[in-house]
C-alpha cells in the first residue's frame, strides 16, 4: 500500500489547479510561434493598451503598464523570459490565474499577483523553456 503525506496530496492539488487552465490546449499549440500564447512579441504590441481580465465572474478592466526583462543573466528582450505589468482604476483580484483578453488577442490564461499594497497593480511572469 502506497502512503501519500498531506504534503504530496497539497503539492498535487496546486500543481492541478495551476494547469487546470491548459488542459485544453495541446502541447503542439502551446509551442508553435504561430499559436504560442506566451510569446513576448504577442504583447509588445498591446503596450499601454486596455484588456480585460477574468477571474471568475469578475472582470477588471487593465492596462499593460510595462514589458521587463526577467531573471538574473536573462538576455535584453529574452522572448521566452520576462515579466508583464498591468494596473487598473480598482483593486482587483487575489493572487490567481485569470484569462486576459481584448479584441483581436487570443483570450490567454496569466497567473497574476497582486503586488504593492492598493492590489491595483498586477504582475504575470512568462519563463518558458525555449
Amino acid at each position: 500500500m502506497t502512503h501519500l503525506s498531506r504534503r504530496a496530496l497539497l503539492q498535487a492539488g496546486v500543481l492541478a489547479a495551476a494547469a487546470a487552465p491548459f488542459a485544453s490546449m495541446s502541447i503542439a499549440e502551446a509551442t508553435t510561434s504561430s499559436t504560442n500564447l506566451y510569446a513576448r512579441s504577442r504583447f509588445t504590441p498591446y503596450l499601454k493598451g486596455t484588456f480585460t481580465l477574468a477571474a471568475g465572474s469578475a472582470t477588471y478592466k487593465v492596462v499593460l503598464t510595462a514589458i521587463d526583462d526577467f531573471g538574473a543573466g536573462a538576455a535584453t528582450s529574452d522572448p521566452n523570459r520576462f515579466r508583464l505589468t498591468f494596473t487598473t482604476a480598482v483593486a482587483g483580484p487575489s493572487q490567481q490565474t485569470c484569462t486576459l483578453s481584448r479584441p483581436g488577442f487570443a483570450a490567454t490564461p496569466l497567473f497574476v499577483v497582486p503586488i504593492g499594497t492598493t492590489a491595483r497593480t498586477y504582475e504575470a511572469v512568462i519563463n518558458r523553456i525555449g
